[in-house]
């Protein structure tokens, strides 16, 4: 059996009312998709925007799926990205789980509290 995962969209940010909007409205396009095929879609941005991504995981259903999956949706590299992408997931991961978890780029550490 394949266990389905929630789906975190990260966007960048923006300071275009326009750009936020349709990262939006391809979030909801996509949680549209999904349907029950996925136990929740959501999306935030590292910056400069609202939704946060640490806005958009905290709304996770984390007690029951303590791993999702994050896919970035940005149009270009920022070198700040993966630190930024890696320590908001890291943080409230690692408050459901009791656990510390740390980021350096693409890795994360997971502490026993």
């Amino acid at each position: 059996m394949t266990t389905r995962l929630p789906l975190v969209i990260v966007g960048h940010g923006t300071r275009s009312a326009e750009g936020v909007t349709a990262f939006c409205q391809f979030v909801e396009r996509v949680r549209a998709l999904a349907g029950e095929r996925l136990p929740a879609v959501d999306g935030g941005f590292i910056e400069l925007s609202k939704p946060s991504v640490t806005e958009s995981v905290g709304r996770m259903p984390v007690a029951e799926h303590p791993e999702m999956v994050a896919v970035p949706l940005v149009l270009t590299a920022a070198g700040h990205g993966n630190l930024q992408f890696c320590h908001p997931l890291a943080v409230i991961i690692g408050r459901a789980l009791e656990v510390d978890l740390t980021s350096s780029g693409e890795k994360l550490a997971a502490t026993a509290r």
